[in-house]
């Protein structure tokens, strides 16, 4: 997550980042063995809304606290730490509409307002069609084999571009550009020109 995280913080940011919520009806809950999950019990705050000792709380409970061996790993929790402070980070910097492309009749309109200087980049021809593939993942073989007639060097440095530029992720062997797309119905390059 944390390589993924700075290709997406042109998106709205998560509300709230927590470690995994046992809710009733879930397969973790209903199999718990099966996830190595043991001592189910309600959430403590449930006594604070019922505190009748009368009401069953596990009964009605619809959220969970457990154990787990992973609880105790203390290189997640050290990763956990980090993911929750690039996303403080992302929740508080981030401005709606600041990456987001167009598809014109003829190209693509990158508009990047991350930093001071408001960009604007077009893209047509193979790099529009390249775009448009890896609005999917694909891994770059399979980009290769999509659009055997592009040269490989090309490919690479139109990649390499989109990926330093943050357009582009690139985890292992998977590319997904991560650009929202901003409907403009109709426009041609020349309108906007």
């Amino acid at each position: 997550m944390t390589e993924l995280l700075p290709y997406l913080e042109h998106l709205h940011p998560p509300t709230s980042c927590v470690n995994m919520e046992l809710a009733r009806f879930s397969p973790y809950f209903d199999h718990p063995d099966e996830w190595g999950i043991t001592n189910i019990r309600p959430l403590a705050t449930y006594r604070d809304i019922y505190p009748d000792d009368s009401v069953d709380i596990a009964r009605i409970a619809y959220s969970f606290e457990y154990d787990h061996a992973i609880h105790e790993d203390a290189a997640l929790r050290e990763a956990h730490r980090k993911v929750v402070a690039q996303v403080l980070r992302w929740m508080k910097s981030w401005r709606r509409h600041a990456l987001t492309y167009s598809a014109l009749d003829d190209a693509l309109l990158i508009a990047d307002a991350r930093t001071s200087a408001w960009k604007r980049h077009l893209l047509s021809g193979h790099a529009k069609r390249i775009w448009h593939y890896l609005d999917d993942v694909h891994t770059r073989t399979a980009l290769g084999r999509r659009f055997p007639e592009l040269d490989e060097c090309v490919t690479d440095a139109l990649l390499d571009t989109w990926q330093h530029r943050r357009w582009l992720s690139k985890i292992g062997e998977r590319l997904l550009v991560t650009v929202p797309q901003k409907t403009i119905p109709g426009r041609s390059l020349e309108s906007v020109a």
